[in-house]
């Protein structure tokens, strides 16, 4: 199977991926213009584009690329003994130059709100629009909405859909018994989510959970409820902005912000 091949396969999987690809070559050496090299999240390598300790060096450029998210274009001197890219070396005598271009492949993240046709379910689409999400509203009512998103009749048709660890999801349907529901299919499938949060009380969300436990001895590892930051407000507008707001603190890593709820 071709590298690109594989990297759409991951990226519809919910996973990254940093691709290394020979743009420029001048002088001899193991390298071919084209050549491509690939790491997965797990910095599984597919592929190869020199062997030895360029390749080495090319890897350990993937995995930094992987932090900072940004495309990159590199040039390699290999005309000397020393093959030098910013403060990491290694043995080269191939002579010459190459030009390796860095890029960086995410999916488009996944945002599912059970509950779309609600005060707040509706506010958090409509601010929603913009973000860089796939939105997914999951509710028996349509809220035909004019901007892109995929609708589910009801949360029913959804147990047997293949969620992934970087999906973000809301639960806000506005009903105990159906809240609960969700939660527990989610829960059953054993994944820990990047975010999974319940509009709730104290008291609903604890009682839920309680419930959980006691029908499956399962609970989430993390989840946020009360649902969003702490910012002020309590109508449905405010309540969906300070819910994406949270969200984003999770999606970039934010650290130092005060969450209404989380419970692990």
């Amino acid at each position: 199977m071709s590298i690109i091949r594989v990297l759409n396969k991951i990226i519809e999987n919910g996973e990254k991926a940093v691709l290394a690809t020979v743009v420029e070559k001048d002088g001899e050496g193991p390298l071919e213009t084209g050549g491509k090299l690939m790491l997965d999240e797990n910095y599984k390598r597919y592929g190869t584009i020199a062997g030895g300790d360029l390749e080495l060096l090319i890897i350990e450029k993937c995995k930094e690329i992987f932090k900072t998210r940004k495309n990159e274009l590199v040039l390699f001197n290999l005309s000397s003994r020393r093959l030098k890219e910013e403060n990491v070396q290694a043995e080269m005598i191939c002579g010459g130059t190459t030009k390796i271009f860095f890029e960086y492949f995410e999916p488009k993240d996944n945002l599912f709100i059970f509950g779309g046709s609600g005060n707040v379910g509706k506010e958090i689409c409509r601010k929603s629009e913009g973000l860089d999400y796939k939105l997914h509203i999951i509710d028996k009512y349509n809220p035909n909405f004019d901007f892109d998103y995929i609708y589910h009749e009801d949360h029913k048709n959804m147990i047997d859909y293949e969620f992934n660890k970087n999906d973000y999801i809301i639960i806000a349907t506005g009903s105990h018994n159906v809240d609960y529901e969700i939660l527990k299919n989610l829960i059953n499938k054993n994944i820990e989510f990047k975010y999974l949060g319940m509009l709730a009380s104290d008291k609903k969300i604890n009682d839920l959970l309680k419930k959980l436990v006691e029908e499956t001895e399962k609970k989430p590892k993390k989840i946020y409820s009360p649902i969003g930051l702490n910012i002020g407000g309590a109508t449905p507008p405010e309540i969906a902005i300070a819910i994406l707001a949270q969200i984003q603190t999770i999606k970039y890593d934010v650290e130092g912000i005060k969450n209404l709820g989380v419970i692990e």
